[in-house]
């Protein structure tokens, strides 16, 4: 009932609930690491449309993104590939939906292949990958008018047929149908690609190791996904919590509303120094409680602030 204080003015109390943050749902994660293909973030390049993947089984991950390398012999020095092990560690922890972003160095380059004067064939992805893909070109007959030419690509077990007029043409109808490779026009677009053997693309190349700048470039397209807990596996310098940290806090706001964990994974070897430090910042506590992989820390973190888990 309303309660009179002053002549004109009246004070009615309610009871409400309390504002509370949005609900974290385990299920749904953000990755960002590097792979051997797929659409990546490059540092000197724009981010191509679907470098966001939303995935929903680790083998649909592998066959977007490969396999990964060996840690005793990466196919980049020092720098195993983190994607892949993060997706494998996340749905083995009980994840359901994934969005993962890959990231590569500005040396990462596309496997390449010139038709002529009329087009350029290349990988859709950078990545050593690509070298495999091979494109032959035949003169269709009996010769239509006007004359066309069949354009095959091999990829492993997957085969692409296209018959072409032209460069043009062949741009054409790479990127509305190809599964794995492109083109863009050659310094004559209107002439027809010439016959050809089969010919494999070349310099597909994995680059450098990612930075810090290609990490936060990725973790910057995870900010409208509906993902709440974000992790850059083997990630831990300074630079990376430091983006972490601030991804997490301008998810988290009124504006976007994606309350969100971020989990940085340590490389391999580094355990024993991590938890040491845990267990200097969390006396009394265990340490490996706050430093297992990834895999294993999804589930034992989700009721605790950001500034706490990284």
């Amino acid at each position: 009932m309303p309660e009179l204080i002053l002549p004109g003015v009246y004070i009615e109390v309610r009871p409400e609930a309390l504002i509370v943050p949005a609900s974290i749902t385990v299920g749904n994660i953000g990755i960002v690491g590097t792979a051997a293909r797929g659409p990546a973030v490059i540092s000197d390049q724009p981010a191509p449309a679907n470098c966001v993947q939303t995935i929903g089984s680790f083998a649909e991950a592998k066959d977007i993104y490969g396999a990964y390398d060996a840690y005793d012999n990466p196919d980049v020095a020092g720098s195993p590939r983190t994607l892949v092990r993060g997706l494998e560690q996340a749905y083995n922890a009980g994840a359901s939906t994934v969005f993962a972003v890959r990231v590569d160095s500005a040396a990462a380059a596309f496997a390449t292949l010139d038709l002529g004067t009329s087009a350029k064939v290349s990988a859709n992805s950078p990545g050593t990958w690509g070298n495999n893909i091979t494109v032959k070109v035949e003169d269709v007959t009996p010769a239509p008018v006007p004359p066309t030419s069949k354009v095959t690509l091999d990829w492993g077990t997957a085969e692409e047929v296209y018959i072409v007029k032209d460069g043009n043409d062949l741009v054409a109808q790479l990127a509305n149908l190809s599964a794995f490779a492109m083109a863009t026009p050659g310094s004559a677009p209107t002439t027809r690609p010439a016959a050809m053997a089969a010919t494999h693309l070349k310099g597909g190349d994995p680059g450098a190791k990612a930075g810090v700048t290609e990490f936060k470039g990725g973790l910057a397209l995870l900010t409208e996904q509906n993902a709440h807990i974000i992790v850059t596996p083997g990630q831990d310098s300074k630079e990376m919590i430091a983006d972490l940290m601030a991804h997490v806090e301008d998810a988290s706001t009124d504006k976007i509303r994606h309350e969100r964990i971020g989990i940085v994974g340590s490389p391999a070897g580094n355990q024993g120094n991590r938890r040491r430090e845990g267990h200097r910042r969390h006396q009394g506590r265990r340490p490996d409680r706050y430093h297992r992989r990834p895999s294993r820390f999804l589930h034992s973190c989700r009721n605790r602030r950001p500034a706490e888990l990284v």
